[in-house]
């Protein structure tokens, strides 16, 4: 979604007549803007036109929807995104920072802002921000291929406590995701509860349907040890009779014979060779019946899954007592529940409170206005002085202004000639137009 594309001309016209960006500069047979637009009615060939001016250095600001995340690279002179409009999705958001904090940048710093406001829906989208990183890395941590998402370079948790100005709201949202969290927790171990209710059936099917399918194996072994090739290994003369088709069907079939022999002679067998057994002589001979696979291939799953995450965590195995398995998740279930309790109760939502009033005071986070924002920003400028590779890349702390370099040239755009007067009605004009868009 792209709110607010229809206004992208008024910032334009604003930076070039106002601030006093440029119109109309050459790049080879094109001319670009020094302010330009990136959206998705934005053809092709303009937007390669774009980025080769952008990464000249002659195009200064690009202003762009969600178009500009992917496909276009703007890391050459990119020194700042501002993202105005959060995307739900985490990646989505690491993606739109990667136009210009990648590798080539000749810039040892790159700046990402994004612009809140206090005590609004901003609490709620870094909310979800924040529970979805969590849920990508845990995804990514259990396939043991790292965090695809940093957390360092934007905290919710921060974002949270710096927009919430009401001490009570911000404690609401910290109890009600700790509340949250402890009820999957007490889903979790009543689905073990229930699925170890089911456990004594599924495994008393399972040796059910193991003996109905050695039955079908051992007559199906026998159906075949007397085929006139497997009873009797024809001599290479007799094979000689055979066409080439035959001589290799005969091969195939006395070296499959002789495999699931050898396999079958195994004692015990394992519940999986047993069955990949039964399949090779399915997939030989039409007669043999796959539904007994089927089945046993289903309780088998069942059984051992729940082995695998309900007996082995609490350190049983399937012949232990499964009511005493049972008995063991009961307790925990009440220790939870009175955890629970705990949380959803005054004592431990005073202790919330005086945690969270301490850590706001300890952040020292207040609102700016424009002007201050603008001046904090403009105080990081001297990072600009560091190329790529002049940049400490593990290290966390940025360098202080007496450490710099160089003093950073600042550019400054005459602005054109408006008055005071002018300048407020176009404001005014503005806000009437956001106002009707929000009607």
């Amino acid at each position: 979604m792209n709110r607010g594309k229809d206004y992208f001309e008024y910032i334009k016209d604003y930076l070039i007549e106002d601030v006093g960006y440029e119109r109309g500069k050459k790049l080879g047979k094109s001319k670009v803007d020094e302010v330009e637009i990136l959206e998705g009615s934005t053809s092709q060939s303009r937007r390669e036109v774009i980025k080769e001016a952008f990464n000249a250095g002659i195009c200064k600001i690009i202003i762009g929807t969600a178009t500009i995340r992917e496909g276009i690279n703007l890391q050459k002179n990119g020194t700042v995104i501002y993202n105005l409009y959060p995307d739900w999705n985490p990646t989505d958001i690491q993606q739109l920072e990667g136009r210009v904090w990648r590798q080539g940048n000749k810039f040892g710093y790159v700046r990402v802002v994004l612009p809140l406001v206090q005590d609004s829906m901003d609490v709620f989208v870094f909310q979800k921000i924040e529970e979805k990183t969590s849920r990508i890395n845990d995804i990514w941590y259990r396939g043991d291929r790292g965090n695809v998402l940093s957390l360092e370079s934007l905290d919710p948790e921060e974002v949270k406590y710096a927009l919430l100005t009401d001490i009570e709201a911000i404690a609401k949202t910290i109890i009600n995701k700790e509340v949250d969290k402890q009820k999957r927790k007490i889903d979790g171990i009543e689905y073990n509860v229930d699925k170890l209710k089911d456990f004594t059936y599924n495994y008393n099917r399972l040796n059910n349907r193991r003996e109905s399918l050695k039955k079908v194996i051992d007559n199906a072994m026998l159906n075949f040890s007397q085929i006139d090739y497997i009873a009797k290994k024809p001599t290479k003369k007799e094979l000689k009779a055979f066409d080439v088709d035959k001589r290799k069907s005969v091969a195939r079939h006395i070296e499959k014979y002789e495999q699931l022999k050898d396999t079958l002679s195994k004692i015990p067998i394992e519940d999986k060779e047993l069955l990949k057994v039964g399949r090779s002589l399915a997939n030989l001979f039409s007669y043999v019946n796959t539904w007994d696979m089927t089945l046993f291939a289903e309780y088998l799953s069942k059984v051992k899954k729940a082995e695998k995450t309900i007996l082995q965590p609490k350190g049983f195995t399937i012949d232990d007592d499964i009511n005493k398995v049972i008995a063991e998740y009961k307790k925990d279930l009440e220790i939870e529940q009175k955890d629970l309790a705990f949380l959803q109760g005054n004592e431990h939502k005073k202790n919330v409170l005086k945690e969270v009033q301490h850590k706001k005071s300890a952040m020292q986070i207040e609102g700016k206005d424009i002007y201050g924002r603008v001046k904090e920003f403009s105080d990081l400028n001297y990072l600009l002085s560091y190329k790529f590779g002049e940049t400490q890349i593990d290290s966390c702390p940025l360098p202080g202004k007496e450490s710099t370099k160089k003093k950073v040239k600042s550019i400054t755009y005459k602005k054109k000639n408006k008055s005071e007067d002018e300048a407020l009605a176009l404001a005014i004009a503005l806000q009437l137009q956001l106002e009707l868009l929000e009607i």
